[in-house]
């Protein structure tokens, strides 16, 4: 009787890094992509980042693609103070500052969904 696979992948190959890198670049946070099937873990993909400087940059150059798209879009869909919050905690932003106001988001309770914002909102 053959042996079944259990687990997420753990094998790199320049697809998946393809995919991740372009998941990243529209502004999706890696443990999110992660938490897909045919994804490895996101501890897999440091590791994999460890020992290939070339997959380190290309993280490096689409977390920032992602962040300038994630910012480009707060930028459409906030309105109010209301709504910048709720961008702040939705997105990968550390900080919000509004006026005289400067929020950690280390410091705020956790953030709880009450839609699923992506499909309302949708990814350009």
């Amino acid at each position: 009787m053959e042996k079944k696979k259990t687990g997420r992948p753990s094998k790199y190959s320049t697809e998946l890094a393809a995919e991740i890198c372009e998941r990243l670049s529209n502004g999706e946070p890696l443990r999110q992509i992660c938490r897909d099937d045919h994804m490895p873990a996101w501890q897999k993909i440091y590791e994999w980042m460890a020992r290939d400087e070339e997959l380190s940059g290309a993280i490096a150059r689409a977390r920032d693609q992602g962040y300038e798209a994630i910012a480009e879009e707060a930028l459409i869909i906030v309105c109010t103070p209301e709504d910048a919050y709720v961008c702040f905690m939705r997105t990968g932003i550390d900080v919000l500052v509004l006026d005289d106001f400067v929020l950690l988001k280390s410091e705020q309770p956790p953030w709880q969904e009450t839609v699923n914002w992506r499909e309302e909102f949708g990814l350009d």
